[in-house]
């Protein structure tokens, strides 16, 4: 006759100790730590790819108004500086202003949405409502000081900072801050505070380098560190804050 043995299927030697349990989970919480700080980059990077999308639909409309208009950008004036977005969507350029919001106003510990929240007044219809994360160059659409009213007055298109990411829907060489801590508090006049990381529109979340998505006149778009935006990049040829030694190569 035969003998079957039955094997137990768990015996208490089999059972996880309160040790060894322990010991999983500190080993899962390190797995963890190692990954968020990937994954907020990943976001980062994500937001970032969204907003160069939004400046390249911005600045693709804009050459486009200018094709129309002698090749003149839309202008601001100094009793109302939305004009030349008011200019743009007269002109059928603008279906919607959702294009203006970066989805990294919300990054990091800081969210300041509702300081670049604007309403325009347009003509016979209802006022708009937009988030203005974005600002174009003062030299460029005022509305003062202009330096080149055209497109075919850039003689550098692809060093000139068209717009990017900014504090205010009008970016002003005299105040370039409004770039550079584009992330941060909306300026009152000329401020003259150093570019501070928590403040940076891009990376201020994480452990990437700070900075902000700029778009130059040509329709390139690319993301500057801060110490670039406030010491290099040109709002008009020859900016005398500038030695030329240290014009972008």
């Amino acid at each position: 006759m035969r003998h079957f043995h039955v094997m137990k299927v768990r015996s208490n030697h089999d059972a996880f100790t309160l040790i060894e349990l322990l010991v999983v989970v500190a080993i899962i919480a390190i797995l963890a730590s190692m990954l968020l700080p990937a994954l907020a980059g990943a976001k980062v990077s994500a937001r970032k790819v969204l907003c160069m999308s939004n400046q390249k639909q911005i600045a693709l409309a804009t050459q486009m108004y200018g094709d129309d208009f002698e090749g003149n950008f839309p202008k601001a004036t100094t009793q109302d500086h939305t004009e030349w977005i008011k200019a743009m969507i007269r002109a059928g350029y603008f279906s919607t202003l959702k294009v203006f919001k970066d989805p990294s106003e919300s990054e990091g510990a800081h969210d300041f949405t509702d300081l670049r929240r604007v309403r325009m007044r347009m003509s016979g219809k209802a006022d708009e409502e937009f988030v203005a994360s974005y600002g174009i160059n003062e030299r460029l659409a005022g509305p003062s000081g202009i330096k080149m009213p055209k497109f075919q007055t850039v003689q550098d298109p692809t060093r000139i900072f068209f717009f990017g990411c900014s504090t205010y829907y009008i970016a002003p060489d005299w105040d370039h801050e409004r770039v550079y801590n584009a992330g941060g508090p909306h300026p009152i006049g000329s401020t003259q505070n150093a570019p501070r990381k928590q403040y940076a529109r891009h990376g201020s979340g994480s452990g990437s380098k700070p900075g902000s998505v700029i778009t130059y006149v040509s329709g390139n778009s690319s993301f500057e560190d801060q110490e670039f935006i406030e010491k290099d990049l040109q709002w008009f040829p020859g900016d005398s804050r500038r030695p030329a030694s240290s014009q972008k190569q």
